[in-house]
C-alpha cells in the first residue's frame, strides 16, 4: 500500500466506507436526508417538492423520497452545472477574460 493511502486509512479509520454512498433500489429518504445528499437547505428542499421537481409521497413534514430519484436529480443538476460552467469559460476566453493585462 502506498504512503498516502496508508496515512489516510490510519488517520481516519472507516472514512473510506462512510464516504462511499450506496443506494438500495428501495431506499426511502426523509426531507432532511434528501437535502443533505443534495447539499441544499431543508426549506429549499421543500420548495423543490412543492414545485414538483422531485417525486415524493406524503404531505407536510412527513414527505418521503426514493433515494434513486434524489440521485437521478443530483446527476442531472450536476451535468447542467458543468455545462453552464463550460459555456462560461468558453465565453470568457473568447472575450479575452483570461489574458494577462500589463499594469499602466
Amino acid at each position: 500500500m502506498g504512503g498516502l493511502a496508508k496515512v489516510v486509512i490510519t488517520a481516519s479509520p472507516g472514512w473510506l466506507e462512510s464516504s462511499v454512498m450506496t443506494e438500495r433500489e428501495d431506499e426511502i429518504l426523509t426531507l432532511q436526508e434528501a437535502a443533505d445528499r443534495l447539499n441544499v437547505s431543508y426549506p429549499y428542499m421543500v420548495c423543490l417538492l412543492d414545485q414538483g421537481v422531485l417525486p415524493h409521497t406524503g404531505t407536510g413534514a412527513c414527505r418521503r423520497l426514493r433515494a434513486r430519484d434524489v440521485a437521478a436529480y443530483k446527476a442531472e443538476r450536476d451535468m447542467r452545472r458543468e455545462d453552464a460552467l463550460g459555456r462560461l469559460v468558453t465565453f470568457s476566453e473568447e472575450m479575452g477574460g483570461y489574458r494577462l493585462r500589463k499594469s499602466p
